[in-house]
């Protein structure tokens, strides 16, 4: 979905006020280096945040790997975000506008770990919930940083998507040999504060994708 500037605000604001689902999606193409700016600004994204809304999309997709040599979209992986700040005006129509959401996905934007606990603090219906964050140098400082409040703003999500932006730390880290996996034992301690959670999915811009489901008192890779 592409349009001229002001076309999203003159669409929002042409949406029924008890919408209750929408979703905007967008796949990446590496094609065309100018493709992000060619998107809605936040400020205009967050103007779809209704008060009544159930579920809320806000996703970007990494094309499908393809045989086909002609398909230039085909032949690279991952997703580039939308850049930092861009979702903060999002984050802001949520805290706002999103007491009734029960599924959350605005992996379009990338947010700041704050902005993340914001949200869900927010929204105490969420259910299922796909965040784009900043990640420096392994998972665990994500996970770490989302049970370390003393609230429970986690409380009541039962799946957990998380595409993780590899800050400078991580990117000399995997140059030199290093991970990005997680480990069971990372999962516990989020776990334990995240009483109702079922399931974490992680990736690096989409790419390495790892689906980790709760076994008991312990968590599994599938």
């Amino acid at each position: 979905m592409f349009g001229p500037k002001g076309f999203f605000t003159e669409l929002a604001s042409a949406m029924p006020p008890g919408l209750k689902f929408l979703e905007i999606s967008y796949t990446y193409r590496h094609s065309d280096p100018g493709f992000l700016s060619t998107l809605p600004k936040g400020s205009e994204m967050g103007q779809f945040v209704g008060k009544e809304m159930v579920g809320l999309t806000m996703c970007m997709s990494a094309p499908d790997i393809t045989d086909d040599e002609d398909d230039r979209e085909g032949t690279e992986v991952g997703i580039l975000p939308m850049q930092k700040g861009e979702g903060s005006v999002v984050v802001k129509d949520l805290v706002e506008k999103g007491k009734e959401l029960v599924m959350l996905d605005v992996t379009l934007f990338e947010l700041g770990i704050d902005e993340v606990k914001g949200a869900l603090n927010a929204c105490p219906k969420l259910k299922v919930v796909g965040f784009t964050v900043g990640l420096e140098k392994s998972w665990p400082e994500v996970f770490e940083a989302l049970e370390s409040k003393g609230r429970d703003e986690g409380v009541g999500v039962e799946v957990l998507e998380l595409v993780g932006v590899p800050g400078e730390g991580l990117v000399e880290s995997i140059k030199n040999g290093g991970e990005a996996s997680v480990r069971s034992g990372d999962l516990e301690n989020l776990g334990k504060k995240w009483r109702d959670l079922k399931s974490v999915k992680v990736s690096l811009l989409r790419t390495g994708v790892e689906m980790w489901i709760r076994e008991g008192e312990g968590w599994v890779k599938k």
